[in-house]
């Protein structure tokens, strides 16, 4: 597979420096390396500056939990700044960047990092995109501030029926009775079905 970079035409395996990044190359599939320099501001171990060389090295991505993304970072100088892998390979390889703008990843896979599997998105888009994959998904026992499991919304519906009070249903699932009562009425939880 070919890219096309500035009019030249780049290879897979073909690493090109990532713009406004001077000390990081990439290549479109997704591989990172550190390029050489020499700091020469370096202190030793007895407290004399002195030039440091750093040889050029492929870097190994640590994937980052949450979000799910893989990042790398190289020491320069005396700090060690962290990049997402996907936004070294976007700014390489891919057009449409304007500042503001995220990097989406076209099949939903967060660290799959090819260029082919990359675009440029509004930070709204960003959002819509990750709706409608599925990659947000905060309805029902999802929603990190749910009380209730799909079981028990199933267990408090068939109650209905049954004319067992809203507040003692409350009481046993530590929910309200309006909302308890919503739940019968499919005014919440509606996406449940029994």
């Amino acid at each position: 597979m070919k890219h096309i970079v500035n009019n030249m035409v780049i290879k897979m395996s073909d690493w090109i420096d990532v713009p406004g990044i001077p000390y990081f190359q990439v290549t479109s599939n997704g591989r990172v390396k550190a390029k050489s320099f020499v700091n020469e501001t370096a202190v030793n171990r007895w407290g004399n500056v002195c030039a440091r060389h750093y040889k050029e090295r492929e870097i190994t991505p640590i994937l980052i939990n949450p979000p799910g993304y893989l990042k790398v970072s190289a020491l320069r100088q005396k700090n060690r700044p962290k990049y997402y892998v996907h936004r070294l390979v976007a700014l390489a390889f891919v057009d449409g960047y304007k500042d503001g703008y995220h990097v989406n990843h076209i099949n939903g896979i967060k660290t799959d990092n090819r260029a082919s599997n990359l675009e440029w998105v509004t930070s709204a888009q960003n959002i819509k995109l990750a709706w409608e994959s599925g990659l947000c998904n905060s309805f029902g026992e999802n929603n990190k501030n749910s009380k209730l499991t799909s079981k028990q919304v199933i267990a408090i519906r068939k109650c209905k029926d049954q004319n067992i009070s809203d507040i003692l249903l409350a009481e046993l699932t530590n929910v309200t009775a309006a909302c308890i009562a919503k739940i019968k009425n499919n005014k919440t939880w509606s996406e449940i079905k029994e």
